[in-house]
């Protein structure tokens, strides 16, 4: 009996963790028509909208995983809120941010945030393992 209650336990904890993780889809037109609304963001034409994942309540957080050709990549971020920012290469707290996405952490990255208007964030990771295209995690998110 004792060990029926533990297995019971068990699995109501699995349960419940495994109910909570986030899943990643790949975004609609009308996301990212909200994702470039709110973080003031101008997508490339040549950008590949890969991933989508949305924090809903208080506070909402958007996040959009995109690869853009690495020959785009600095106009695009020299036409964003990014286009002064300092990039780190050593962040670790960007990778946490955006760990839902990968199964390993970007071997060759670069990282920042930026403050919006009206107490919204936004973050940024590169992923610029692949010489050719870029892997590009954003989030934006209210305070």
């Amino acid at each position: 009996m004792k060990y029926f209650v533990l297995l019971i336990c068990c699995l109501w904890l699995v349960g419940c963790f495994s109910a909570n993780q986030p899943v990643v889809t790949k975004p609609t037109s009308a996301q990212l028509v909200e994702f470039s609304r709110n973080s003031t963001i101008t997508l490339p034409a040549t950008a590949q909208p890969i991933g989508w994942l949305e924090e809903r309540g208080m506070d909402d957080g958007l996040y959009l995983q995109v690869m853009i050709p690495t020959q785009d990549l600095q106009t695009f971020l020299d036409n964003s809120p990014f286009k002064n920012s300092k990039f780190s290469d050593s962040d670790q707290y960007e990778l946490h941010v955006f760990k839902t996405f990968y199964k390993n952490a970007p071997a060759r990255y670069r990282s920042s945030q930026e403050w919006l208007p009206n107490a919204r964030g936004l973050h940024i990771l590169i992923d610029e393992s692949d010489p050719i295209n870029a892997i590009v995690y954003l989030l934006w998110h209210e305070t």
